[in-house]
């Protein structure tokens, strides 16, 4: 098209059918599309091929060998196996047991109440607790209202750690003022629960002790919250009897007594927590009485005693 350009721009244009482009030009313009197609073909044809026989003809993963197989262990062998096994879980399985004032009063409370008792939680997780005995779980009843919030949080914490057996917090809540404060919550089934408020106690508080009885016999919930086979006849026979045998025969229920006593150390509330004690060792005394043989009982929880009562009056507790 040079050429033509140049004859335009002179005022001189071939006639028609005369001009003709050089044969190299016509030839290059016909031949380059085609050449471009082919080598486009030629760079992006092995791929294609590849990919496709990659995605159609791909061979499937070897499969491992076979382990050969063993011949089954006589009927004997198994049966010294599962006593040996069952053995070592007697000897070796204990209950777990944490008892904690998580200081939760609606009126002297400490602060950051829930993240307290998120650090508690994640202490029971960590240390695979089988029991948590609490003081200060407190719900504060407001005639048919009630305010259980953080215990109720910290109920749905245990049941999905595996305590799922639980005792009820309403069950000391008064019409107006704070509940006992006192919860269990067990990995093992809770047969029982009943309890009763001190004689003398602060207003607006319903203080006293809560008696829970607790089936060691049956499997307790593992941590996932399945039940964990022959953990309960482990534990009944973990206990050694006098004549040096375990088994049945040992306790398979543990009785616990859950209390939280007067704080204050005036001599008047020294005396308010002489008598709540009081309370506390007959009942238990009663207790070991009324289940005969050899109970296990375990008297726990805030006594508020510490340094301001040693000696005589750690041992008269």
């Amino acid at each position: 098209n040079l050429p033509v350009r140049r004859l335009a721009a002179s005022g001189v244009v071939p006639p028609a059918g005369r001009y003709r482009p050089p044969m190299t030009v016509a030839s290059v313009a016909r031949v380059l599309p085609a050449a471009c197609a082919a080598g486009a073909a030629a760079l992006w044809a092995p791929r294609l091929s590849l990919k496709q026989s990659v995605a159609g003809h791909a061979l499937p993963p070897e499969a491992p060998a076979p382990a050969p197989r063993q011949p089954p262990a006589p009927r004997w062998r198994q049966e010294e196996e599962e006593k040996e096994e069952h053995q070592l879980g007697r000897e070796q399985r204990q209950v777990r047991l944490l008892c904690q004032n998580v200081w939760n009063s609606f009126f002297a409370g400490g602060p950051r109440r829930l993240a307290r008792l998120e650090a508690l939680r994640e202490y029971v997780e960590a240390h695979n607790v089988d029991i948590v005995v609490a003081q200060e779980m407190f719900c504060f009843g407001l005639g048919p209202a009630a305010d259980a919030g953080e215990a109720d949080r910290f109920g749905t914490w245990m049941a999905e750690l595996g305590l799922r057996h639980q005792t009820t917090p309403a069950a000391s809540l008064p019409l107006l003022g704070q509940n006992s404060g006192l919860a269990v919550y067990s990995r093992f089934p809770i047969v029982e629960e009943c309890g009763a408020s001190f004689e003398q106690r602060r207003a607006l508080s319903a203080k006293g002790w809560q008696e829970v009885r607790v089936n060691l016999r049956h499997g307790a919930n593992t941590s996932n919250g399945s039940s964990g086979d022959g953990f309960g006849t482990q534990v009944c026979g973990g206990r050694s009897l006098a004549d040096g045998s375990q088994g049945h025969d040992s306790p398979c229920e543990l009785l616990l007594l859950n209390t939280h006593l007067e704080h204050a150390h005036t001599d008047r509330w020294r005396d308010v927590r002489r008598s709540q004690w009081t309370q506390v060792a007959d009942r238990a005394a009663a207790a070991t009485r009324q289940a005969g043989g050899r109970p296990l009982v375990a008297v726990l929880g805030d006594f508020n005693i510490g340094e301001h009562a040693p000696g005589p009056g750690a041992q008269e507790l």
